[in-house]
């Protein structure tokens, strides 16, 4: 395995903070070449046995493999999809796999992005480091409240719901208190296990704010630390949709101050720390 086969970037999250949007605005650009299956979800689960191991079961992840036997059937009549697709799905996973997925040509760089690798442990941020040391890293904040709340809304609209306001209160609770919605919202934790093994210039910190408001120049930002063009032309017309767009109720007052107690420390932190408009927005908002 050499280092030009593995990824140049990795867009690491945070969950429900514009990765989908990043991923549909960077994957025609032509000096970027992405997967064909955006999360490939490698360093966050590490087994080593193939994906097609895991179609029978009721986790995340065993939803995960059967989607992508359906995508595999789905391909067959093109052979190169239909390549990497069953090297994805039949194959033994590890280093060596992860690296035989990407293919970019030689003008062009290559990345992926999971929300998940937001969540990693240090041992598993050091694998990643060892693999790759020159890699650089994305990773989009946004208001940790609201992004809980969104995740709330797509977990629980897998579940049958079909909208918050038809999830009890103690249902919800139940949500937050898990540690997996708790460390996707903890930037904190996320920022201080990468920065110990990345440098300030390898990690790009985008806001879904500047999503919101003007997504085209947040595209132009991370074009320009990716070092690839940054021209408009390469600015797809389809850079304002909001993918994966919901509405969302407003919050019960007990559970916007539930989270405020959560998230409300880390918010202070966080404007500390960056202190720029967008921060400033969240700590106005659990002030309010």
């Amino acid at each position: 395995m050499t280092a030009d086969m593995l990824p140049d970037f990795l867009c690491i999250g945070a969950q429900k903070a514009g990765t989908t949007w990043l991923h549909h605005n960077l994957k025609d650009h032509p000096e970027v070449w992405l997967p064909p299956v955006k999360e490939l979800h490698y360093f966050d689960y590490p087994h080593r046995t193939p994906l097609i191991c895991k179609v029978a079961g009721s986790t995340r992840h065993h939803s995960r493999a059967r989607a992508e036997v359906r995508q595999f059937l789905s391909v067959l009549t093109q052979p190169a999809l239909r390549s990497w697709h069953r090297r994805f799905l039949f194959h033994p996973r590890d280093d060596r796999w992860y690296a035989s997925l990407f293919a970019p040509a030689p003008e062009q760089i290559s990345g992926e992005m999971t929300p998940g690798y937001a969540t990693l442990s240090d041992s598993s941020v050091a694998h990643v480091h060892a693999l790759f040391p020159d890699l650089k890293i994305i990773l989009l904040l946004r208001n940790p409240i609201h992004r809980i709340w969104s995740a709330a809304a797509m977990h629980f609209s897998k579940r049958g719901y079909r909208s918050l306001d038809d999830v009890d209160v103690p249902r919800l609770l139940n949500y937050f208190r898990e540690s997996g919605p708790r460390k996707r919202s903890d930037y904190l934790r996320t920022l201080d296990t990468w920065e110990a093994y990345f440098e300030p210039r390898q990690m790009f910190i985008g806001f879904f704010d500047q999503l919101e408001q003007a997504p085209g120049l947040l595209l132009k930002e991370i074009c320009r630390f990716l070092a690839i063009d940054d021209a408009a032309v390469h600015t797809p017309e389809y850079v304002n949709e909001k993918l994966n767009a919901r509405s969302y109720p407003q919050m019960p007052p007990g559970i916007l101050e539930y989270l405020i107690r959560c998230y409300g420390d880390q918010i202070q932190q966080l404007h500390q720390r960056f202190s720029n408009e967008y921060t400033a927005a969240w700590l106005r908002s659990i002030k309010a």
